[in-house]
């Protein structure tokens, strides 16, 4: 990620600005505190992480997150 972030400030009038962390769920498992690097305007997203679910059906998560929570891995729709 902070690989595509250099990349992505060679072509954008803007800075490096720290981290913030943010919660995964993966398939293999949570991934918690997951450090990710961002900018001073704010307009760049890691390609790697889903920001949610483009041009999903609700009904689809919705039964996608209760069977996730059936599994014990808790509520599918908290970890975005």
């Amino acid at each position: 990620m902070q690989e595509e972030r250099a990349m992505y400030l060679e072509t954008h009038p803007t800075s490096a600005n720290a981290y913030y962390t943010r919660d995964l769920l993966a398939l293999v498992g949570p991934v918690d505190d997951l450090k990710v690097p961002r900018v001073r305007e704010g307009d760049f997203h890691p390609r790697i992480l889903p920001t949610e679910l483009r041009g999903g059906n609700p009904w689809v998560l919705s039964q996608l997150s209760e069977a996730w929570g059936r599994a014990g891995f808790g509520d599918l729709r908290k970890s975005r």
